[in-house]
């Protein structure tokens, strides 16, 4: 996750050292759609099929990028 940050960071050339222009809910909005997308039980069983088994398998991750993509570290 850090690595994928530090080469957003240099592709984008943002500047540390500036105030950001966006908006904390547009943040907070960005990363729970993001969470939202994620796949990782694939298939047609009805096990994969599961919103509850979707939402355990990807709990961890995103938890991680909620507090890594957290408002006040991406400002």
């Amino acid at each position: 996750m850090h690595r994928i940050l530090q080469n957003a960071i240099q592709n984008f050339h943002i500047d540390h050292r500036k105030p950001s222009d966006l908006n904390p809910a547009y943040i907070v909005d960005a990363v729970h759609e993001l969470g939202g997308r994620l796949v990782v039980v694939r298939g047609d069983d009805p096990l994969s099929q599961s919103q509850e088994a979707q939402a355990n398998a990807t709990l961890n991750f995103r938890i991680h990028l909620r507090a890594t993509l957290a408002t006040h570290h991406v400002l």
